[in-house]
């Protein structure tokens, strides 16, 4: 969180002035939900005409190491995609060559959010043989 945190104040213009003295020792401590409130904050201070988006790759690594605490970080992340707010639009991609186990939990798959391209396939149709279908192969001599 502290990464994306610094991320996002080299490109937003906001004062920090708004930071609170118990959020900002908590920060300082690196209190994982100290730092997901101040992502938020800033967020929402940043210019509305603005659009985040943010990358987290290989999150499934980040499920085994941290256990339960990316549930957490993910629940604040999708908290701020759900908000009806004024301010910036918030897009989060997250991307695993490996198989999440709790995270896809909190992905609403009906509402298309979750793509798997496992095995040449996309939701609700087979991807094989279309992609390439017209590509001729030269066989080597």
């Amino acid at each position: 969180m502290a990464s994306l945190i610094d991320q996002l104040l080299l490109y937003a213009d906001i004062e920090l002035d708004f930071i609170e003295h118990k959020l900002y020792a908590d920060v300082s401590h690196k209190d994982l939900s100290a730092l997901c409130k101040l992502f938020e904050l800033i967020v929402v201070r940043t210019e509305p005409s603005k659009t985040i988006c943010c990358v987290i790759d290989s999150i499934s690594d980040f499920e085994a190491t941290w256990g339960a605490e990316i549930l957490g970080v993910v629940g604040h992340l999708r908290r701020l995609i759900d908000l009806q707010r004024q301010g910036p639009a918030f897009k989060l991609l997250m991307s695993s060559a490996n198989k999440a186990h709790n995270l896809v939990n909190m992905v609403n798959q009906s509402a298309g959010e979750h793509i798997s391209l496992r095995a040449g396939n996309s939701p609700g149709r087979a991807t094989r043989g279309l992609l390439g279908g017209n590509v001729q192969r030269r066989r080597r001599l």
